[in-house]
């Protein structure tokens, strides 16, 4: 099992590290390019302009700033794919909508809403209860598994390669992504009302001599941009600026 310090991890500012984005050389935070940038990275010409765009369940024509912005980038793309199971104000744009199975027609587990909404070791497996109303109807990773295997990239998940041609099951999925679970997924399978799962507890160890990792409370480039909002002013009805 992985150990755990009771230390600090010191600043990474992984937005400066890593490939930067064509607009305003941007970086990444977690690994993610800045939503707020794709409009301009769909609508600048050169290389690298993002021509092509899949969306998952999300709805940027309405949800990005500048929403006229939005809008234009996303009718200028070549092509706009909306997974979706609603006409949504994104699909009304897209060239192509495929429609996924919805909750009750696919097995499924809790496993990214777990830290942030139960206090306890709490699991449950839920399997399909409701057929799909046409055989057309797919998950929503199936098209992506499709695209990789086309293009000879085929999808990674903990480490195994899908690069069968034919396609994994859901279940098979659950299983890979549950593979370093502390309770096996056949275990939380035998509780259809779901469970909490002790199993042994974590502890975290003391602090190792040899760190000295500190919070960054106050950076230098947080503590100079603080000051020139300071410096804002407005009136009652009109924002005013730093330039007037």
């Amino acid at each position: 099992a992985t150990e755990l310090y009771a230390e600090v991890r010191g600043p990474r500012r992984s937005w400066e590290q890593g490939p930067r984005s064509r607009v305003r050389g941007l970086g990444m935070l977690m690994g993610e390019k800045l939503t707020g940038s794709l409009a301009d990275e769909i609508l600048t010409p050169g290389e690298g302009q993002i021509r092509s765009l899949f969306v998952v369940g999300g709805n940027p024509a309405s949800a990005l700033p500048d929403q006229h912005k939005t809008e234009e980038a996303l009718r200028s793309l070549e092509l706009l794919v909306a997974i979706e199971p609603f006409m949504s104000t994104t699909a009304q744009l897209a060239h192509y909508i495929l429609p996924p199975k919805l909750q009750y027609e696919r097995p499924d587990l809790p496993t990214l809403a777990e830290p942030m909404f139960y206090n306890q070791p709490f699991a449950q497996y839920t399997q399909a209860v409701a057929t799909p109303p046409s055989d057309e109807l797919v998950d929503e990773w199936y098209p992506f598994w499709a695209l990789g295997q086309r293009l000879g990239k085929p999808l990674r998940i903990r480490g195994e390669t899908l690069d069968d041609p034919t396609p994994p099951t859901s279940e098979r999925l659950l299983e890979l992504l549950m593979k370093q679970s502390r309770v096996p997924l056949e275990e939380i399978r035998r509780h259809p009302a779901g469970a909490c799962f002790d199993g042994d507890p974590c502890f975290v160890l003391p602090k190792r001599h040899d760190r000295s990792e500190r919070f960054a409370v106050l950076p230098e480039d947080v503590q100079a941009e603080l000051a020139l909002v300071r410096s804002e002013h407005y009136e009652h009805g009109r924002y005013q600026g730093r330039n007037g």
